[in-house]
């Protein structure tokens, strides 16, 4: 017989119990919770002759092969150095406009002869990314019209991230190939500018 202390304590009991929680796969499928890394659909071009006046300065994740280039009248390979931005920059957008997008946009930059001899390794670091900072500087005429970016570039090995911690973009690929995407990627600058699909 329940006097009113037993009905008292179970009442208490049954309070301090949790609700049973249910796990079904359609809520897990729809929602997703914490479970996936966004994969960024939306990249913007980094490029100092068509009004990108601004630092770019983010984590480097990748060289990735670009699709063909139509330049003196032959179709030609070129490559991007793909970043996480960490600080607003001035960018292109498919429509071709200048705007300032924000921290942790992806931006391409076209992998030059000047940027590949210095940072290409960095972008292939298997375990780690490091945050970068290029800074164009000026032009330099390299001859038959064509000039090639001088830039200041700057690395932060302070405070590397596991490269897994950025998701698809910056999972290392085959070797990309490098032949004739930088003779075009250098050439943004002369009579291709205009042609960078950006």
């Amino acid at each position: 017989m329940a006097t009113p202390n037993t009905a008292k304590k179970h009442d208490d009991d049954t309070k301090a119990q949790p609700a049973p929680t249910t796990h079904t796969p359609a809520a897990a499928s729809t929602n997703g919770g914490d479970r996936f890394t966004k994969i960024e659909t939306e990249r913007y071009m980094y490029n100092p002759n068509k009004g990108c006046d601004t630092v770019l300065v983010g984590y480097l994740l990748n060289l990735l092969p670009m699709p063909p280039m139509m330049m003196g009248g032959e179709n030609k390979d070129w490559n991007c150095f793909l970043f996480r931005l960490t600080e607003p920059c001035k960018v292109i957008n498919r429509e071709g406009n200048v705007i300032t997008v924000p921290p942790g946009s992806e931006v391409l930059s076209p992998a030059t002869h000047q940027l590949t001899q210095y940072i290409e390794r960095v972008s292939s670091r298997p375990d780690l990314c490091f945050e970068m900072r290029i800074s164009p500087k000026s032009k330099l005429e390299i001859g038959k019209g064509q000039t090639m970016w001088l830039y200041d570039l700057g690395i932060n090995m302070g405070s590397p991230k596991p490269r897994k911690s950025f998701g698809p973009a910056a999972m290392l690929g085959g070797p990309p190939a490098l032949t004739g995407g930088q003779g075009i990627a250098e050439q943004v600058g002369g009579p291709g500018a205009d042609q960078i699909p950006f």
